[in-house]
């Protein structure tokens, strides 16, 4: 479901990976209020529902100011880390419940708008330290707000210095591949 920037290393370029993950991101994206997934997207169907009639631009910009700076935040169930060797999507897809650590985060900066074609969509522009489970903040937020939520869109803008808009499309980027493999076998 999630689309936009992704850095890869190849070769001696493995070596910046860590500092790399470590750099703040911005995402872009749309949640939509009133109905709660399981993994908190829409990967999973929707599980509960709740009143959001009553969310207001009034409202979304409270919750956007209280979410700014350093918190701690608890990953969802369907992600890939690991407690007591059992990545807890395993544990999720098989209907359990783990208890899992709050992690410290920081949202350095997020804009909510109500989307313009959905009176129940939230369109969202954040950016946050390494981490941050967006799925997670939409979650949070919605229930701030006294309802639920689950993204429909998530993109990737920038990671660190790199950005979306100067990212290379996939198929140049294979083209690029096959031209610098006919010029390694042309040299050999």
């Amino acid at each position: 479901m999630a689309t936009g920037l992704l850095v890869v290393c190849v070769g001696r370029a493995t070596k910046l990976v860590e500092s790399l993950m470590a750099a703040s991101k911005r995402y872009s994206g749309t949640m939509r209020l009133g109905e709660g997934t399981p993994s908190l997207d829409a990967e999973t169907p929707v599980h509960e529902t709740k009143p959001w009639q009553h969310v207001t631009e009034a409202s979304l910009e409270a919750a956007a100011e209280a979410f700014l700076g350093e918190q701690e935040q608890i990953p969802p169930m369907y992600s890939a880390i690991s407690v007591d060797g059992q990545r807890l999507y395993d544990s999720a897809r098989k209907g359990l419940e783990v208890e899992r650590k709050s992690r410290r985060i920081t949202v350095h900066s997020l804009r909510l708008q109500r989307s313009a074609e959905d009176p129940q969509g939230v369109d969202f522009v954040v950016s946050c330290s390494k981490g941050t489970y967006v799925r997670s903040l939409a979650a949070d937020l919605a229930a701030h707000m006294g309802t639920v939520a689950h993204l429909t869109a998530l993109r990737r803008l920038s990671s660190g210095e790199h950005d979306v808009a100067a990212a290379w499309q996939l198929p140049d980027l294979i083209s690029q591949l096959g031209d610098l493999k006919k010029e390694d076998a042309a040299q050999a």
